[in-house]
């Protein structure tokens, strides 16, 4: 047995690299959103001046400096990756909940708000990245959820396009994440009871 990892204590460290993962997704949000607000100053105007080479075992693919100096292209670009990391986050909180074994359409009470929530940004993201559309199929789950004292109702959101204003604006993620951690501690203080 020597360095193996019984089953069990690889499954019990699972969660704790899921959250690992969360606060790495959340960085990477936290500067596109930053490189976000930089592409949207007016007063901020740059150019870039080196090409950029990206290379795998297939070839590589020069991307032009001049491709990303239009200013509008450059904002959209900022948006577009802001937008994907803020998805990442719902993934990585998702990915967390699938660790702790908690399916977030089966929830317990004490989370089940938050973890349907997250299930469906993950759910809007991962069937559209690029622009992602709310999918709450499943009538049930066109319900409003409460997060703190926001009311998101997701059945009215269903087939529009995501904007995080839905859900409190982009820097909600935060609070998503608190409101997730806030009801599991509950939970967990519950079973030991």
């Amino acid at each position: 047995m020597g360095g193996d990892v019984s089953e069990e204590a690889a499954l019990a460290r699972e969660p704790q690299v899921r959250i690992k993962a969360f606060y790495l997704v959340l960085q990477n949000f936290h500067l596109a959103h930053r490189y976000w607000t930089f592409a949207d100053d007016e007063r901020m105007d740059f150019a870039f001046e080196d090409d950029v080479i990206i290379e795998s075992r297939r070839g590589g693919k020069r991307m032009l400096a001049s491709e990303f100096n239009e200013r509008t292209l450059r904002k959209e670009t900022a948006e577009q990756i802001a937008s994907t990391q803020f998805g990442l986050c719902f993934v990585a909180m998702f990915d967390f909940l699938e660790s702790l074994r908690i399916k977030p359409r089966q929830a317990p009470k004490e989370i089940a708000d938050v973890a349907l929530l997250i299930w469906a940004v993950r759910n809007a993201f991962s069937h559209q990245v690029g622009s992602p559309v709310w999918a709450i199929n499943d009538d049930k789950f066109r319900r409003t959820v409460r997060i703190g004292s926001l009311e998101i109702p997701l059945g009215e959101l269903h087939g529009e396009h995501l904007h995080p204003e839905h859900i409190g604006g982009a820097l909600c993620v935060e609070r998503v994440w608190n409101e997730l951690n806030e009801g599991l501690n509950r939970m967990w203080a519950s079973e030991t009871k």
